[in-house]
Formats: structure tokens, sequence, C-alpha cells
């Protein structure tokens, strides 16, 4: 079900995850090609959003959550001695369901991150400005309002403030977790055209419900199911256009026609 890369950007073999006495995720392998889009799809509580969190240590964050199996970036352990949760959330940033800007400008949004990682010279943080907000497409939306409220963009343009400040810190791999589900749908085609730009410099993993999203902006699709444990267990993987016009399993047929979902 997972297709063995010699270089994959990141990858998991057997990985299982509990909360507590629940297994969340089961056996899942899987290897993510460098700048490409993989989605990830599935019915509600099968694990999409877990596994997703899995590639940042999200999960640490919650309590009797622990992982077993490998979480390779790069074919380096992200729960190794020499990976920091602060230092691997940099280069695996992550853009939630709904747009989460902070209170301040939509100056202070971008600069946060590159702030707080010690970047002091005003041209660098001019040029990561400048630089973050072109690559979240809305540099001239905003270049004369650098000083307004982020609370007062429109939801899509939120969004793309997110996506900005997560780029200012220069990542190397960005997760989203279903970044449409909030938007209209101008602003969610606007979205999707910006993971498409962006796959060229970063390797992006996307979670959604939206089938047609999916069968849009990826390049490869995994499909996660439920077993009669409830756990969240990947069922095939493989390139985008494969899984929708030609699956392997019939489970997969039967989710990605609509038969069940």
């Amino acid at each position: 079900m997972s297709e063995a890369l010699a270089n994959p950007k990141l990858s998991t073999s057997h990985l299982n995850l509990y909360y507590g006495s629940f297994h969340a995720i089961k056996d899942v392998t899987l290897d993510i090609r460098p700048c490409s889009i993989t989605a990830v799809i599935g019915p509600s509580g099968c694990g999409k959003s877990t596994l997703l969190r899995t590639f940042n240590r999200m999960n640490d964050l919650v309590s009797g959550a622990r992982v077993e199996g490998d979480v390779l970036l790069d074919g380096e352990s992200i729960y190794g001695p020499g990976m920091s949760p602060v230092s691997l959330r940099k280069r695996v940033g992550m853009v939630f369901q709904r747009p989460n800007p902070f209170p301040g400008s939509v100056r202070d949004n971008v600069l946060f991150g590159p702030r707080a990682h010690g970047v002091m010279g005003r041209d660098r943080l001019e040029e990561l400005l400048e630089h973050s907000l072109r690559g979240a497409g809305m540099w001239d939306q905003v270049v004369g309002r650098l000083d307004r409220q982020a609370l007062e963009l429109s939801v899509g343009e939120q969004q793309q403030l997110c996506i900005a400040r997560l780029l200012a810190v220069e990542p190397e791999v960005i997760l989203l977790d279903e970044p449409c589900s909030a938007l209209d749908p101008y602003s969610t085609l606007h979205i999707e055209d910006l993971m498409r730009q962006l796959r060229e410099q970063y390797t992006i993993l996307i979670v959604t419900h939206n089938m047609q999203q999916a069968a849009r902006v990826s390049d490869f699709t995994a499909f996660l199911m439920i077993d009669k444990q409830r756990s969240g267990v990947l069922v095939e993987y493989g390139p985008t256009e494969q899984i929708f016009t030609n699956p392997q399993n019939r489970q997969t047929e039967e989710y990605v026609t609509g038969r069940f979902g």
C-alpha cells in the first residue's frame, strides 16, 4: 500500500498511535514524496487529522498519547534525541481548519515566528515579510495595510495570512488540516491555486473531506478507514488518478464513488 521511495521527505513505518488505551492509528506505513501534494481522505473518525499531527508531534500535547513505530523526516526519526519539538515544528508547520490569526497587525502576525527564532535585522524581517505574503498570494492585497488588524481581514484572507505566517519561518513541509472547510467557494479555489504554486518548493499534506478537492489538487492520495476496533488503518495509497479512477481495493472504490462515508 505504500510505494517505497529511495528518499522520501516523510515516512512512517508500522506507525501506531494510542490515546490512553484507545488505538487511534494502527500499523500505518507510508512514504511521502518531496515537493508533492498528498491528500489524506477517509470517513470521520478514521484518524486523518491524528495522522497529520503525528508529523510535527502535535499529538505530544494530548494527555495519554503515545507513539510506536518510526516517523522519519529526511530519514531522521522525529522522536530521536537530536530532534526537539520546537525545531521540528519550524521544519514541519501546520495550518488548521479555522483561521487562527493572532491579535495584532498583519505585519506582526507574519513576523511572529522569525522574531521568536531570533531574527532581528530590520532588512531581513522586511524581506521575510514580503516574501511570505507573496508566497501566500496576498502581497498585493495588503501591501498598503500591513499595520491593519489581522482580525479585520476576511476569513479567506485570514487563512492566507496563516499560511504566510507559516512560510515566514521557512518550513520544508506544510500540513493543512481541512484548510478550506470554513471558506466560501471563491476563497477555496484561491487556496487550491496557492497549494499548486507552493508545491514547487514545499512538501504538502492536506486532510480533506472534499473528494473533488482531493482529486483536483493532489498528486498522491492516502485512503484511511476504520476497522472493527475503531482504529484508523491505511487501506490504499497511490497516485491520485489511480485512487479515483482505478482503485485496487473495493473499499476505496466504494468510498471515492460515494457509496459510503
